[in-house]
């Protein structure tokens, strides 16, 4: 198969899902032209991707003249929506970049992401390098933002970009001649208090006539202060469109998480909230515990892997129990204990909104589990508990197992890395005899042994509602992977069984093979030797 042919059929399977995609070998001038054409004949689609390998750079093959040529023709196309290029590693990145800014001048771009690429868009760290690169480039593309009126979707994810480019985007994105930007990421970057007051006025800014559009902000994984977080909290009070705010993974502290405290007690239109790993304490959580009371539109909050314990779980709880509006949280990575566990299951009883519950890798032990157990015999609202990676045990289990008989609607249940022990497993197998609305269930890392996992399979015989069901690392053994395998012959709900890193030898992988084929429509996980 020469080149032209090669590109033909990379159209013509990707025109099935309207798009052209290169993928992670990326095509020559020959192949680039053959498409050029295929295109000029009134070959429809939606999207181009260049890249999408996260974990090596790609080289860019083809010459400047060649893609300026294709830019073009794509500009031409009018079903030609989107534009991704990932982990671009280029010597005629200009090139692109002009071809980038050249589809944005005509107008014909909704989105556009342009992540993994460090070399893509010039900073400080690749002038160390060394590496000879045109200092235009910056402007290049705030420039073509500037006179673009059709982006709703921008995305620089991981492209090392500093805070004088982001203020230089922000700059072009607001005097648009209209600004109807939906959806801005720059996560994973390295941008400080100064990109954060530059992106606030993306929020609400006195000084541009048409008010904030943007729905989706994300701004995770940088370096952003409290400071930052003020300046980003004090538009948000202002704001009236924004929907989904990420301030994940940057360094808030309890004074940050005020400040966007002080905002959400105010905003009404943000509906999910991420402040994780901020270093946030007891002070900061009780501040927003505050806000969520006032607060009648947040309905996903994610505060994991900060530095909060019972005094933060018991404000929160006390906000559950007057808010009506959220149904997402997680705590997961904290340090709530018992004391902490008691609160939260007390709101529960009273709280009727609530749907996701993550408690996940916490210090709670088998108290804490009695005491959700006794919420969750109360609560018929909870869908989804996450309380793997803490300490409950044998007896924890039992108090949940026997909770989950009352329960109407918990479909989710991830008790990973308790020590439950195969006394704990056959205290969940019992339930699954009679339960009828779980259909996710994990006890991976548990030491269940043989004796459990027969336990469980015995269960599978008689449950119907069961999709997923996760036992892996529990030394099963031969005779525990084989019960639970012959048991899905019988199980008409189960399509996903994980029982990875067992140590079930030759004679059950041979059995997992013989069920694989009578039962095809189940996927069997059994790695090492995952096959199936």
């Amino acid at each position: 198969m020469d080149k032209e042919e090669q590109a033909w059929n990379c159209l013509n399977f990707s025109s099935n899902y309207g798009r052209v995609e290169f993928g992670m070998t990326l095509p020559t001038d020959k192949e680039v032209e053959a498409i050029a054409r295929f295109i000029e004949s009134g070959a429809e689609f939606k999207e181009i991707i260049l890249g999408e390998n996260y974990f090596k750079e790609l080289e860019l093959t083809i010459s400047d003249s060649t893609l300026i040529l294709f830019s073009e023709y794509v500009a031409a196309c009018s079903s030609f929506k989107s534009f991704k290029a990932y982990n671009m590693k280029t010597d005629n990145s200009m090139a692109l970049l002009k071809s980038i800014a050249m589809l944005l001048s005509k107008n014909v771009l909704d989105s556009l992401d342009i992540s993994f690429s460090r070399r893509l868009l010039l900073n400080s760290s690749i002038l160390d390098e060394g590496i000879n690169e045109d200092p235009r480039k910056p402007q290049v593309l705030s420039e073509a933002i500037a006179k673009n009126t059709s982006l709703t979707s921008l995305r620089l994810h991981q492209d090392n970009i500093e805070d004088a480019q982001i203020q230089q985007i922000v700059d072009a994105l607001l005097h648009r001649p209209s600004n109807p930007l939906l959806i801005f990421d720059v996560s994973e970057n390295e941008l400080t208090r100064l990109s954060a007051i530059s992106i606030s006025n993306l929020l609400f800014s006195s000084s541009v006539s048409q008010p904030s559009s943007l729905l989706h902000l994300n701004v995770s994984n940088n370096k952003i202060d409290k400071e930052g977080a003020k300046s980003i909290g004090e538009a948000l009070a202002k704001n009236s469109s924004l929907t989904a705010l990420n301030l994940g993974w940057n360094d808030l502290g309890n004074e940050g998480a005020k400040a966007i405290a002080n905002s959400i007690a105010i905003n009404k239109t943000l509906t999910e909230l991420v402040l994780a790993e901020n270093g946030i304490e007891n002070e900061g959580i009780i501040a927003i515990s505050n806000a969520l009371v006032e607060n009648s539109s947040i309905k996903v909050l994610n505060l994991s892997d900060n530095d909060f314990d019972d005094a933060g779980a018991t404000a929160l709880s006390d906000a559950l129990i007057k808010n009506r509006t959220l149904v997402q949280l997680n705590l997961d990575m904290n340090y709530i204990k018992d004391s902490g566990t008691k609160s939260l299951s007390t709101a529960l009883i009273k709280n009727d909104a609530l749907q996701v519950l993550d408690l996940s890798r916490n210090y709670i032990t088998a108290e804490g589990a009695q005491f959700m157990a006794e919420a969750l015999i109360a609560n018929h609202t909870l869908t989804q508990l996450k309380f793997d990676y803490n300490n409950i045990t044998f007896s924890g289990t039992k108090s949940i197992a026997k909770a989950l008989a009352k329960h109407p609607s918990l479909t989710y249940l991830n008790l990973d890395r308790n020590e439950l022990g195969a006394y704990g497993a056959s205290a969940m197998a019992y339930v699954l005899n009679d339960n009828n609305k779980l259909t996710y269930l994990s006890l991976a890392w548990n030491g269940i042994g043989q004796q459990g996992a027969v336990a469980i399979a015995s269960s599978l015989t008689k449950n119907t509602t069961l999709r997923v069901l996760d036992l892996n690392k529990n030394n099963i053994g031969k005779n525990g992977a084989i019960s639970l395998v012959n048991a899905l012959l019988k199980n008409k709900g189960i399509v996903e069984l994980d029982i990875s890193w067992n140590d079930i030898g030759p004679e059950a992988k041979a059995n997992i093979q013989r069920v694989a084929e009578l039962r095809p429509d189940i996927k069997i996980k059994h790695f090492p030797d995952d096959s199936h």
